[in-house]
Formats: C-alpha cells, structure tokens, sequence
C-alpha cells in the first residue's frame, strides 16, 4: 500500500475525485476541511482531467458536491458541538 497522499482543501476536486472511484478521507487542518487521497498514477491522471476541464455528468457530480458538503458540516458540528452533547 502507497504511503504518500494528496490533499486539498477543494471540495469540488474532492466531488470530481470521488465520481471517478477516488474517495478521500477528511480531517481538519488550521480549523478547515482537507480531503486526502492516497497518490496514485490513477489520481494523478484524474486529477489532469479536473484541471483540463473534464465533462462529468451533472447529477453525478452534484449528487457528489452534496455528499461532500453534508461530510464538511457534520464534522463541523461534531467539533463544534461534539464534546457539549447537545446543541
């Protein structure tokens, strides 16, 4: 197994990733989500495609956008409100 990883902090890099097979892992850094992927010839080549401008369908890619955004929030509110027990 591959060691090295890639972060962002892009949630939409994260979406397109994540359609094609790459799944991050998050954790906070400096109060902000990063998304980590392990670094792969796969990712690296998924990640060209992102930056070149790559069509994707849109219901995918806003069905990903969405689960994102809900994995940001709740882990905002976990640190938020984690250790209080109720908000």
């Amino acid at each position: 197994m591959n060691n090295e990883s890639y972060s962002t902090m892009d949630a939409y890099l994260a979406a397109f990733l994540t359609i094609k097979n790459c799944h991050p892992t998050y954790r906070f850094s400096n109060n902000k989500i990063v998304f980590s992927f392990e670094l792969t010839p796969d990712l690296q080549r998924n990640i060209e495609l992102f930056e070149s401008g790559e069509l994707v369908n849109v219901y995918a890619f806003t069905k990903a956008i969405k689960q994102v955004k809900s994995i940001i929030f709740s882990m905002k509110d976990e640190r938020r409100y984690g250790q209080m027990g109720n908000r």
